[in-house]
């Protein structure tokens, strides 16, 4: 449980009040590991949303023409998706 309530705002809803956040939870993504705090949202239809610092702290690069994305993981590996 957070300390206080957040505000979480998507750009296809309303904003949602959440009060609950698991710390350190696993992600895999194309075969590499990586662990992000998720803030638990009652939604439908999407697994995972990650937030701007969760992208820019593995230095994402958005190709919008190409619709690839780059991250880069803690190893040092680049996964281009």
């Amino acid at each position: 449980m957070l300390d206080q309530n957040l505000i979480v705002e998507i750009p296809t809803d309303k904003g949602h009040e959440v009060n609950t956040m698991c710390k350190g939870m696993d992600i895999n993504i194309e075969n590499q590991s990586t662990t992000a705090d998720l803030v638990v949202l009652k939604m439908e239809k999407l697994d995972t949303i990650l937030g701007m610092n969760w992208l820019a702290n593995h230095n994402t690069m958005v190709g919008w023409f190409t619709k690839f994305i780059t991250l880069k993981f803690p190893n040092d590996k680049e996964n281009e998706i």
